[in-house]
């Protein structure tokens, strides 16, 4: 039996997330800057989530024009037993992580 993928092509274990308030000014700047990539852009009623890559790292980011710089930003994380780490993360006194998602990809 061939072993499951944990992430997706072209993602790492780790992945940044941004939630900024101009996605598209962001996408402009780092074309710019790092020659990134654009990857994938939605345009949604609420706001436009883009991935642009820059060398061998994806950046996902969400546009949020009510955001706090407390919220700003996250990490995705590929792990084997996503159960396993929430829960030692929970017991780890965090008191705060959006929804658990698994992948049978």
């Amino acid at each position: 039996m061939s072993e499951l993928n944990l992430f997706p092509s072209g993602y790492h274990s780790v992945n940044p997330y941004l939630v900024i308030g101009d996605v598209l000014e962001f996408i402009k700047f780092s074309k710019t800057v790092f020659n990134a990539v654009l990857v994938k852009q939605i345009k949604e009623e609420n706001g436009t989530y883009a991935e642009v890559r820059i060398g061998d790292t994806c950046i996902m980011m969400e546009e949020n024009h009510q955001i706090s710089h407390l919220d700003s930003s996250s990490l995705w994380v590929y792990v084997r037993d996503a159960d396993a780490i929430y829960d030692r993360a929970l017991k780890a006194a965090l008191n705060r992580l959006k929804h658990l998602k698994t992948s049978t990809q």
